[in-house]
């Protein structure tokens, strides 16, 4: 399970990598990742969740990115109320604060110097993320709409 989260966390750094440089975020893998996260997820929910909390050798902001979109998958498959893919919603919690990278030291960034940035406290960092997803339909997902709207950001 450790090894197959270790290739969550190498697509989700070189999603980061993308939004720092700018370039189109990998797709393909973050949907694959989100997919691994909710197949542990129904495999194994303790061991996942246990391995989840102990992938401390991952720069910070990926920690929490895993940790977020686990927990949020974890929600949506024992809430089946909850009207959303839990794919999705771990996608959207993967790809959440991946804009910040543009302004932090990736990935050296504690948690508490991303919170600390301004653009972060003040939800800057949320509409160029939007956009980027805007512009590739693959992952504009329900999901990430909701993400958004719950920030206060509407979809364009």
């Amino acid at each position: 399970m450790h090894k197959s989260l270790l290739v969550v966390a190498r697509n989700l750094s070189h999603a980061a990598l993308a939004v720092r440089t700018d370039e189109p975020l990998p797709a393909a893998s973050m949907l694959a990742g989100a997919e691994r996260l909710c197949s542990l997820l129904l495999e194994d929910r303790q061991g996942f969740l246990f391995t989840l909390a102990s992938m401390t050798e991952q720069p910070p902001l990926i920690q929490h990115s895993l940790a977020f979109a686990g927990r949020l998958a974890d929600l949506v498959v024992a809430e089946p109320e909850i009207d959303l893919r839990p794919r999705d919603i771990a996608l959207a919690a993967l790809l959440h604060d991946l804009q910040v990278v543009r302004r932090v030291q990736y990935p050296a960034a504690t948690l508490a110097d991303v919170r600390r940035e301004p653009a972060v406290r003040s939800g800057q960092h949320i509409p160029p993320m939007r956009d980027r997803l805007c512009t590739q339909p693959e992952l504009d997902t329900t999901a990430i709409r909701c993400m958004f709207a719950g920030l206060g950001v509407t979809s364009q």
